[in-house]
């Protein structure tokens, strides 16, 4: 009975170690491939601390890869730093993505000196170098002086249930023109779903821009809002979710209108709502605003700047446009105020002043940046908006819209001639880099009418404010 007994429990345990090893051989497919990768991008990692001589350092180090193939990875050796000697970095165990994706190294020790302390690395079949600047013992950390959430803009519109990649830019003053990391990722609030991620930069001794990747899928309509911090400075950052409504899809050329508060499509009007903040310096910003710069000498014209008693005021302004524009029947004039919308948010008015009078004298009101405010704090734009030609795109770019729904351009064409044939209402149809199949479009010019003549070409849409 006992051989019997000893003979049972020797078959059973056989069997069982047998399942064992069957389970884990890797003949069923549940062992994972070895990790591989194309290619390790160590130019373009980014770190979330800044490295000081001497001083205990703790971070991670992020360095982008491609043609990952979905494997699970463990944890690495640590890579002795060499040039600035006293560092580690360690690969964080994970999985790759199906292409492209991260690696990340925790980064740790005492850096001996100030320098660059260089780290090479072997993952997947793929060997490189990245390097972290370490910062002289006692050197100034970056810096600012204000922080203009409310000037934010986004490179493109975002829609609730979609995937969303963009980036923000958020105006700063007071720049130090010290070097900084990538941040860590701050989720949204309000709309959740998001999240913003500074991306590392060099301050300006002065104003600026710091710019943010946001990533994510909005879970709702309304506002996304992110608390950011950076040199001493705090503010929100918001950013408008549109409806999705399973409707027809926004023509990509109005992303491009990164200064609105909101951008929504119905198939076709495309309204546009602007708070006509511009994103540029100005001296009638308050002086309190981290964007006012005093300004004197010559404006646009050459005349000599004389200030107007204005500040710019936020605006509550809707415009409605059509998304196929066509030439009218019977030309509408142009209103006196807004009469379309630039890049930035700010309005577009006609060549005249107030009263209808003719805009000679009121040029010399035009700030560095070729603008100015009304009575009730309204910034806008009557001539080539400098700002746009010279620093956001170039003299020959789409400027904007006007309330008809066809294009305005700089005062120079895709191969940097002056605009040619322009009609009465100011504008030509010809191909553009937007419009391959060719559109009628309106440009600035140095002379009156500046942008629009007798009346708009187009059927105008609306505007209310």
């Amino acid at each position: 009975m006992r051989l019997k007994l000893l003979a049972l429990f020797v078959t059973v345990f056989t069997i069982a170690v047998s399942c064992n090893k069957s389970s884990n051989s890797g003949g069923g497919g549940t062992t994972p491939a070895t990790a591989s990768i194309t290619a390790l991008n160590c130019p373009t990692v980014s770190f979330n601390a800044v490295a000081t001589a001497g001083v205990a350092y703790s971070a991670t180090a992020t360095v982008p890869y491609s043609g990952g193939n979905a494997a699970t990875y463990t944890t690495g050796s640590a890579v002795v730093s060499t040039g600035v000697t006293g560092l580690t970095a360690t690969l964080v165990a994970g999985t790759l993505a199906n292409g492209t994706g991260n690696l990340s190294f925790t980064v740790t020790g005492t850096p001996s000196a100030a320098g660059t302390a260089i780290f090479p690395v072997t993952f997947g079949g793929q060997t490189c170098s990245f390097a972290l600047t370490v910062n002289a013992a006692g050197a100034t950390l970056p810096a600012i002086t204000a922080l203009a959430c409310g000037s934010g803009s986004f490179s493109a519109p975002a829609t609730a249930g979609t995937a969303y990649t963009a980036t923000a830019t958020v105006p700063y003053n007071g720049g130090n023109g010290i070097a900084y990391s990538a941040g860590t990722a701050i989720a949204s609030t309000g709309v959740t779903g998001l999240t913003v991620t500074l991306m590392p930069g060099t301050l300006a001794s002065g104003t600026g821009n710091l710019s943010y990747s946001v990533n994510g899928t909005p879970s709702a309509v309304g506002t996304a809002n992110f608390a950011i911090s950076f040199g001493g400075q705090s503010c929100t950052l918001s950013l408008t979710v549109n409806s999705s409504g399973g409707g027809p899809t926004l023509p990509a050329v109005y992303s491009k209108i990164y200064g609105a508060t909101s951008i929504t499509f119905d198939g076709t009007w495309v309204t546009i709502k602007c708070n006509a903040l511009p994103d540029h310096k100005s001296i009638y910003y308050p002086t309190t605003n981290p964007l006012y710069e005093n300004f004197s000498g010559t404006t646009f014209g050459g005349g000599t700047f004389v200030k107007n008693p204005n500040s710019i005021a936020s605006q509550n302004i809707t415009l409605t446009i059509p998304v196929n524009p066509v030439v009218a029947a019977t030309h509408a004039a142009t209103p006196m105020g807004v009469m379309g919308v630039a890049l930035n948010g700010v309005p577009f008015f006609n060549q005249y002043a107030a009263g209808g009078s003719p805009l000679t004298n009121e040029i010399n009101s035009f700030d560095q940046w070729w603008g100015h405010p009304q009575m009730s704090g309204m910034y806008h734009y009557h001539v080539e908006p400098k700002y746009l030609t010279t620093v956001k795109a170039t003299p020959s770019s789409l400027m904007g819209f006007l309330l008809d729904g066809f294009p305005v351009y700089g005062p120079k064409e895709t191969n940097g001639s002056d605009p040619t044939g322009l009609d009465v209402y100011h504008g030509h149809t010809h191909v553009t880099a937007d419009y391959p199949a060719g559109i009628y479009h309106y440009h600035f010019t140095t002379a009156a009418p500046y942008l629009n003549g007798n009346g708009f070409y187009g059927t105008a849409g609306t505007v209310t404010q």
